[in-house]
C-alpha cells in the first residue's frame, strides 16, 4: 500500500476504494451516485491525520484487506448487501482523526475525548462518531437516499464494527468467535448476529495484518507503529505519566515487541479465523508469512541479548526519518533487516496537483488485481495494481 500511496500522490484510499466499491453492485442497490460516493472518499481520506501509523494509508490497506478476507472468502456470497456495504464503510473509517496515542493515554491524560465516552472504548468511539458527523453534515452525504430503515441498520452495523476494533475488548470478541466454531456454529451463516461476528474478526485479522505480509512490507510497517509508539512516550514523558511498555524511544526493543505481538495476538487471531475456512490456501500463505516474520524478528531479540552486541540506537527522529546507520551491526553478518527510511508520505498531505478529476474516467486505468503468487500474502500491494500510463503515476 505505500507503492499505491506513492502511485496516487497521497490518495490511497481514494484509489482503493473507489477501485473495490466498483467491483461491487453496492451503489447503484442503494441509489448512491457514483461521483458522490468518490468525493466521500475523498473526505474521508483528508480526515486521517499525517500520523506515522494511522493514517490513510493504514486505512486503505485494512480496507483491501478486509475486502479480501471477508468477501473473496467461501462465506462472501452470504453476507447481505447492506452488511457488505457496511463493512466496506466500516473499514474506510475505522481509525478515522485517529489522535496517534492508545484510549489508555487518553484516559490517563484526562483528555476531553476520554471524559466525552467515559473512559470506554474511547478512540473507537470517536472514529465512528466522526465519520458520521462529518459525512452527514456534508454535501456528500453518501447515506441520503436511504430509507429510515436502512440507516439504521447500517449505523448499527457500522458502530459494532469499528468497536471491534478495541484491543481492550480483543480476547472477549476472539473467545466467542473461537467457541462459536467449535460448536460448528457457523455451518451456514444464516444469522445476522453469526455473519457479524465474521466480519468483526475479518475486520480485526486486517487491522492487524502486518506481519502476514511478506517481510519487507511486515518490516516497514513495523517501524511506523513503533515512530507513533515513541511519540507517545514522549508526551508520557512531558505530561510526568509513567512511560508505556516500548514506548520509550531511549530504552526499547523493536524486535522483542514485535515477538510478543505475534505470539500475543497475531498468531492466535489468524489462527482462529483459518477454522472458519480450513481448505482456503490463502491462510496458508498468511500463516507462513507470520512464522517467518516472528522467526526473523526473534532472530534479531536472540542477537540483541547477546552481552557482546551493542544495542540498536534511537531510530526515531523528530521529523520520522530513519537513517540505515540506526541499526548497530555485528562484526560478523548477520541476517537482520535494514531499519527503513519512513516515507515521506505519512507526512504529507495530498498534493493539489494530484487531486483526481472525479469527472474523469481516471478509475479506468485500475486493473484487475492478479491471483496471489504461493509465495506471497493475498494482502500484499501486488493485490492492487496501477497502470503507468498517467503522468501523475
Amino acid at each position: 500500500m505505500f507503492k499505491v500511496c506513492k502511485l496516487s500522490e497521497g490518495h490511497p484510499l481514494y484509489y482503493t476504494g473507489a477501485w473495490l466499491i466498483e467491483k461491487t453492485d453496492l451503489l447503484p442497490k442503494f441509489k448512491i451516485e457514483n461521483e458522490k460516493f468518490k468525493h466521500w472518499l475523498l473526505l474521508m481520506e483528508k480526515e486521517y491525520r499525517p500520523l506515522p501509523y494511522h493514517n490513510c494509508i493504514h486505512a486503505s490497506d485494512v480496507l483491501q484487506s478486509f475486502y479480501f478476507l471477508a468477501f473473496h472468502s467461501q462465506w462472501g456470497s452470504k453476507f447481505t448487501s447492506i452488511e457488505k456495504l457496511a463493512g466496506i464503510i466500516a473499514a474506510v473509517g475505522h481509525d478515522i482523526d485517529h489522535p496517534g496515542v492508545s484510549n489508555q493515554f487518553l484516559v490517563k491524560a484526562r483528555d476531553p475525548i476520554a471524559i466525552m465516552y467515559s473512559d470506554a472504548s474511547v478512540n473507537e468511539y470517536h472514529h465512528s462518531a466522526h465519520m458520521f458527523s462529518v459525512t452527514l453534515t456534508s454535501q456528500y452525504n453518501i447515506f441520503s437516499s436511504f430509507s429510515t430503515d436502512e440507516f439504521e441498520e447500517v449505523r448499527r452495523i457500522i458502530i459494532k464494527l469499528i468497536l471491534a476494533t478495541d484491543m481492550g475488548k480483543h480476547f472477549e470478541i476472539l473467545s466467542k468467535f473461537k467457541t462459536k466454531i467449535q460448536s460448528n456454529g457457523f455451518r451456514n451463516l444464516d444469522t445476522q448476529e453469526n455473519r457479524l461476528m465474521v466480519l468483526e474478526i475479518a475486520l480485526k485479522c486486517s487491522d492487524l495484518n502486518n506481519p502476514s505480509k511478506t517481510q519487507e512490507i511486515a518490516v516497514q510497517w513495523a517501524y511506523c507503529i513503533m515512530e507513533e509508539f515513541y511519540r507517545q512516550g514522549d508526551k508520557e514523558r512531558e505530561l510526568g505519566l509513567p512511560i508505556s511498555n516500548f514506548m520509550d524511544r531511549n530504552n526499547s526493543n523493536v524486535a522483542k515487541c514485535q515477538v510478543g505481538f505475534i505470539d500475543l495476538l497475531v498468531a492466535p487471531l489468524y489462527g482462529t479465523w483459518a477454522l472458519l475456512g480450513k481448505d482456503d490456501g490463502n491462510n496458508h500463505i498468511m500463516k507462513n508469512n507470520i512464522n517467518t516474520n516472528k522467526k526473523m524478528w526473534q532472530h534479531i531479540a536472540n542477537i540483541q541479548a547477546d552481552p557482546n552486541f551493542a544495542q540498536m540506537r534511537s531510530f526515531a527522529k523528530s521529523n520520522s526519518s530513519i537513517a540505515s546507520s540506526a541499526v548497530i551491526q555485528k562484526p560478523n553478518p548477520v541476517t537482520m533487516p535494514a531499519v527503513p527510511a519512513l516515507p515521506e508520505i505519512f507526512v504529507m498531505k495530498a498534493s493539489g496537483k494530484s487531486l483526481p478529476d472525479l469527472n474523469s474516467s481516471r478509475l479506468s486505468t485500475l486493473q484487475e488485481p492478479p491471483m496471489p503468487a504461493a509465495t506471497n500474502s493475498p494482502t500484499t500491494e501486488s493485490s492492487i495494481q496501477q497502470t503507468r500510463s498517467d503522468p501523475h503515476e
